[in-house]
Order: structure tokens, then sequence, then C-alpha cells
């Protein structure tokens, strides 16, 4: 594990926000994985969920255990293949999921290929966010 992460995460279990810091990385490797499945709304919407995470835990930065650009990386790509107005769209629906419904939302569509028969997104409804 890179020094500047597991540095950190000793910030982070300080002011106890380790297990939102962590969350927020989970969700970011979720997003990667829907977006290689060329998933991206869902994409999208998990990277959202994760950005949001990760403010709430105090951080300016989005930590991945790889290299911090992947992430604006991913984004502009998302970006450039939904379009703007989708782009927007979907990153509004996933900044405003809590946590729980983050992780209801990527475990709905887990297992799901871009040649899954269902073309509709898991209606979430956002809430409170914590």
């Amino acid at each position: 594990m890179p020094e500047s992460y597991n540095n950190l995460a000793v910030i982070y279990a300080r002011q106890n926000l380790y297990d939102k810091a962590r969350m927020a990385l989970t969700l970011c490797h979720l997003a990667t994985i829907a977006q290689s499945k060329r998933q991206n709304e869902r994409a999208v919407r998990l990277f959202a969920a994760a950005a949001t995470m990760q403010n709430r835990a105090g951080g300016t930065t989005f930590l991945t255990s790889t290299d911090p650009t992947d992430f604006e990386r991913s984004i502009m790509a998302l970006r450039a293949t939904v379009g703007e107005e989708a782009f927007a769209a979907e990153w509004v629906q996933g900044h405003a999921l809590s946590l729980e419904l983050a992780i209801e939302y990527a475990l709905a569509w887990s297992g799901q290929d871009a040649d899954s028969t269902s073309s509709a997104a898991p209606t979430i409804a956002a809430s409170s966010t914590t």
C-alpha cells in the first residue's frame, strides 16, 4: 500500500473518518468496475456518490490505491461518453444518494453487463445524506 495512503488512513482514523473514507474508495472501485462493463450511467452515479462521501470524510483529494488522477480521467471519459446533459443528471442523482442507498444501488446492479436485457436502472429514491 502506498505510503501516502497509509498516512491518510492514520489521519482519518484519528478523526473518526476512516470508515467514510474507506467506503468512498470502495464506491470508487465499484464505479470503475461499472465503467469497465460499459454501465456508464451507473458509473457516473457511483463516482458521484463516492466523491460526496470522500468530501464528507474531509478529503479534498480523491483517494485511489493507484494514481490520484484516475478519478479525473474516468470522469472526463464518462462525460464524453454519455454527454454533458446525461452526465449532469446522473451526477446529481449519485450526489443525492446516502451511503446506504449508494451501496444498495451498487448491489442492485452487480453482475449485470452492458448487454443485459434490462436497460432501466433500479429505482432508488434519494434520501437525506448521512
